[in-house]
């Protein structure tokens, strides 16, 4: 696959991962890319005067906003889908249902949404068009501050594997990624380590040109929890995020 000149989408570009892959997508020669972002007027500072960069309304919890979006950027070869919401608390709180509604919501119903709808663009742009959802190593363990997130990026990841398998006959590749903690706002709460995402964003699409088959564990910490688990199971699982 070529990044030159393809036409990207990116959910959620208007901050951490999401600014990342856009900036890394202009700089491996991108020709438009359609930044998807609840709210566009937040665009204008995130990429001053970069024409390429092209401002699309997309909410992952409003499915209008989702077909207008696909109907207006109808010439999209790599999708990233990285919109994802992330709150902390227990499972059993007051306000348990509602953190796993509210996640469940975006990081699951609507990344399903955001890839049938751009599906069709994608299958249009075969042999050069690529699927990539990021998910999370909280898919592969519960970990106790994210409880909710976890169990909502869990199932994204089957969503994603699922999608690998109907995808395969058709020519599509889709690409799970699972990333550690990041230097972003979403997660500056969390006490511990954390990678920069410009440098998964940069790792990931590595892995697409070069066409990896499988999940992508794109950071340090990532590998190393991936290491852990697959090394020795029942001491890797249920456990907190590593402390700085």
């Amino acid at each position: 696959m070529n990044l030159t000149g393809i036409t990207a989408l990116v959910t959620g570009a208007n901050r951490g991962l999401g600014h990342a892959f856009v900036t890394e997508l202009l700089a491996h020669g991108a020709g438009k890319i359609y930044a998807a972002v609840r709210r566009p007027e937040t665009l204008a500072a995130a990429f001053p005067g970069e024409p390429r960069v092209v401002s699309l309304r997309l909410d992952a919890d409003d499915l209008g906003s989702i077909t207008a979006a696909a109907a207006f950027a109808t010439d999209v070869g790599l999708l990233v889908n990285n919109a994802a919401t992330l709150e902390g608390g227990d499972l059993l709180a007051a306000d348990g249902l509602d953190v796993l509604d509210r996640a469940w919501r975006t990081n699951v119903r609507g990344t399903l949404a955001v890839t049938r709808a751009f599906v069709p663009a994608l299958l249009r742009q075969r042999p050069s068009a690529a699927l990539v959802h990021v998910n999370s190593i909280a898919a592969l363990c519960p970990f106790a501050d994210v409880p909710a997130y976890a169990a909502t990026k869990a199932a994204s990841l089957s969503l994603t594997q699922a999608l690998r398998r109907e995808l395969a006959s058709q020519g599509l590749p889709v690409f799970s990624v699972l990333p550690g903690a990041l230097q972003t706002d979403m997660a500056a709460w969390l006490d511990c380590a954390k990678a920069d995402p410009r440098a998964v964003a940069r790792a990931v699409l590595g892995a697409v040109l070069r066409g990896e088959s499988g999940e992508i564990f794109p950071d340090e910490g990532a590998r190393a929890f991936w290491s852990g688990l697959t090394a020795d199971p029942a001491s890797t699982l249920f456990v907190s995020p590593q402390k700085k």
